[in-house]
């Protein structure tokens, strides 16, 4: 029998270069940037560049995984659980 698995969190390693990409490619922070008046310094993004690498804020992130399959060194992982049965 295989176990399902649950997207819990996206986490940053120490390799990240803070290239930016998955600031880019999150769909929320692509959904806050279509808005008319986007201050980026004061939205609540899900992934952002910060002192030169990524933070994620889990407040906001919807764990799409869509950063960890774009990272170009790998440095975003997903950490998953198990679901219950």
């Amino acid at each position: 029998m295989v176990s399902q698995m649950n997207f819990k969190k996206v986490k940053i390693s120490e390799e990240c270069v803070g290239c930016g990409i998955c600031e880019s490619v999150c769909p929320v922070n692509n959904l806050l940037e279509d808005g008319t008046e986007f201050d980026p310094d004061k939205a609540e993004l899900a992934i952002k560049v910060t002192n030169g690498e990524a933070v994620v804020d889990e407040e906001v992130c919807l764990t799409c995984g869509t950063c960890t399959f774009n990272c170009p060194i790998s440095a975003i992982s997903a950490e998953y659980e198990p679901t219950a049965s």
